[in-house]
């Protein structure tokens, strides 16, 4: 608590003028920190006040103090051809859970007929109304690695030497539960929220590699290696321009739900949205407008724009919903 007594956060919310990214404070010198201690709306809740951000609070006990645990184990095989030649392969397999993951901001309230996260801009429904974003530590995060692992090896001999190794391998997680105040979410959130166990974005489906010495001869070595990794876990951006809002989305999961975002916050997406747009629901960890697209259904909307070849392109500026 000492350091958090040290230490003031403040944010603020983009209030639509142009200027706000240079100018979030509209003018006002940044307060001291005493200062901003005695502003904080949990301190004087007046109009005006501001908001406190907190950063990597520790969860209550039943969610952070679990050690992290680790269960790994292989089998397999290794056999000799000949006098300098060899082969092996084995499963291996590990297994993780309780891992430490950070709740980006937990400050959220969720709507039950969508399973989305209401708006953070819509501060009547956060869960603490007087603070900004508040991140949490929490030990909920779990994942298990599956792989066949193969090597071909030749000794050094007749003046040269070699290996070939082969990874089949799957990588699957799932982050933490949607929190609602320092608690989980009370109603089923949608998947891309939290909680969803599925492919991980650091799996690498196959990974080979080959290296070898050869002796030229006078005591010189040539050597080399060459590394493939194929099938590696990649993240699709997309940016619908609706009128003045612009955002960008990184769907990681493009689950079919309800809209995050609606002709009142995005202007012109209603129609949009009823010719075919496939909306995801907004994350709390990116509190921004989120859509995952189809483009035909986009190229016959004008009040959205894409790419004529179907390729959604980045707005280049992102405000928060």
């Amino acid at each position: 608590m000492a350091q958090i007594d040290r230490l003031v956060v403040i944010q603020y919310t983009n209030d639509g003028r142009p200027d706000f990214g240079a100018n979030p404070t509209n003018g006002q010198p940044l307060p001291s920190v005493s200062q901003g201690q005695q502003q904080f709306c949990h301190v004087r809740n007046v109009p005006g006040c501001l908001r406190r951000s907190l950063q990597e609070l520790v969860a209550p006990e039943e969610f952070s103090t679990q050690l992290g645990r680790t269960w790994q184990n292989s089998i397999g095989f290794q056999h000799q051809i000949g006098s300098t030649a060899a082969v092996e392969a084995d499963y291996v397999y590990s297994q993780g859970r309780n891992e430490k993951d950070i709740i980006s901001n937990m400050n959220l309230t969720f709507n039950p007929a969508t399973g989305a996260n209401y708006p953070f801009s819509d501060i009547a429904h956060r869960a603490y109304p007087d603070f900004g974003a508040i991140s949490m530590l929490v030990r909920m995060g779990r994942s298990s690695y599956h792989a066949l692992q193969t090597a071909v090896t030749k000794r050094f001999s007749n003046r040269w030497q070699g290996s070939a190794t082969y990874t089949l391998s799957g990588l699957w997680d799932a982050f933490p539960v949607a929190f609602s105040g320092i608690a989980p979410a009370p109603i089923q959130t949608t998947p891309d929220l939290g909680g969803e166990w599925s492919l991980s974005s650091g799996d690498l489906r196959h990974r080979a590699v080959l290296n070898g010495i050869w002796e030229v001869g006078r005591g010189l070595q040539v050597s080399g290696v060459f590394y493939t990794g194929i099938g590696q876990r990649d993240t699709t951006m997309t940016a619908p321009t609706c009128g003045t809002s612009r955002a960008w989305v990184v769907p990681s999961r493009p689950a079919g739900c309800v809209p995050a975002w609606t002709a009142a916050s995005c202007p012109g997406t209603d129609s949009c949205s009823r010719r075919g747009a496939r909306p995801t629901c907004a994350s709390s960890r990116r509190s921004r407008c989120r859509i995952a697209s189809r483009s035909k259904a986009l190229r016959k909307c004008s009040t959205c724009s894409t790419r004529r070849t179907g390729r959604l392109r980045r707005s280049r500026r992102a405000r928060n919903t």
